[in-house]
């Protein structure tokens, strides 16, 4: 179902019953936020009075237009684009500040992965060798995509440096790398991704570090990314941890969301979400952990509720995963 299709069928919802609709919007990456939107939907209680439902969108500049528009309720956002939204840089600048995007909580690390080829690893051997490449750098109005290019910018590869390459989703992006017709696929996914390592058992693949100054121009410039290692042995082939940044996935809602209906979201997330033996997804919520990686103004509810939790604010993503 198209975004558009799934937000009038939540408006007829809305319009047509009395009990609560929690809607999620999320980015279009299998095992990153499409399968934690789906374990979010997998905790509602059977008979409960509400529903919790994803639809696919293009990513988190399109989603935090559409929470300030008042189209949708809850969305995840990257923590840096969420930051560059409510400050109505980068992608936003035509938009100015977003004044209505909240943070609920941060619930996960997302590493920024630049992926080329193992048989082109003794050309390129580093992100800079990537002038004049072929690189898919996520699709238009995705985090992904604003991330890859201040990234790359940051390794002195402007716009007119290499080439970009429009696949329509980051699996395609990889197909496209195994066949030869890219030289690198750039995306802001939680690590372990999954149809990476799915893809690098057919045509072997290997992740390029960041380089350190370049990450250090970037985490001083852009609020909401910091330094990351991928462990060693993340992905089948790789031998030794992996330079990065990381994003954080972020839970926002419109400030229009009354404080008791985050409240009430936080609580079944946190409550059901830890008591539920659900695999990875599971795994990655944590209260302790909820308020790293924030970089935009907390819901009033979600204020209520950590405060009432005594949820201290903590270490980054990059140090809670090392």
């Amino acid at each position: 179902m198209s975004s558009d299709a799934y937000l009038d069928r939540l408006r007829r919802i809305r319009d047509a019953v009395r009990i609560p609709v929690i809607a999620s919007l999320n980015g279009s990456t299998p095992g990153g936020w499409l399968e934690y939107a789906r374990f979010i939907e997998s905790l509602r209680p059977r008979g409960a009075p509400w529903s919790v439902s994803h639809a696919n969108t293009h990513g988190s500049v399109a989603n935090a237009l559409m929470i300030d528009s008042g189209e949708a309720r809850y969305a995840l956002v990257q923590s840096d684009v969420a930051a560059a939204a409510v400050t109505g840089q980068a992608a936003f600048a035509t938009y100015g500040p977003l004044r209505h995007l909240r943070a609920v909580a941060a619930l996960f690390p997302e590493p920024v992965h630049v992926v080329i080829r193992s048989d082109d690893a003794d050309s390129i051997s580093s992100v800079s060798e990537l002038r004049g490449k072929r690189i898919a750098v996520g699709s238009r109005g995705s985090g992904t995509r604003q991330t890859a290019m201040q990234v790359l910018r940051a390794h002195d590869l402007g716009h007119d440096d290499y080439v970009i390459v429009d696949a329509r989703s980051p699996e395609e992006a990889l197909q496209l790398l195994a066949d030869g017709q890219i030289d690198a696929v750039v995306e802001v996914v939680s690590a372990p991704w999954r149809q990476l390592a799915t893809a690098a058992a057919e045509v072997p693949m290997t992740l390029l570090p960041l380089e350190a100054d370049a990450m250090r121009r970037v985490s001083e410039s852009v609020p909401g990314l910091v330094p990351l290692a991928i462990p060693d042995r993340t992905y089948g082939l790789q031998q030794g941890a992996v330079d990065t940044l990381a994003a954080t996935a972020l839970l926002v809602a419109s400030d229009s969301v009354p404080d008791a209906a985050v409240e009430r979201v936080l609580d079944f997330l946190f409550t059901s979400g830890l008591g539920a033996d659900r695999g990875a997804s599971a795994s990655r919520l944590s209260r302790e952990r909820a308020l790293a990686g924030v970089t935009i103004p907390l819901h009033d509810g979600a204020a209520d509720y950590f405060a009432a939790a005594k949820a201290p604010a903590v270490e980054s993503p990059a140090a809670a995963t090392q």
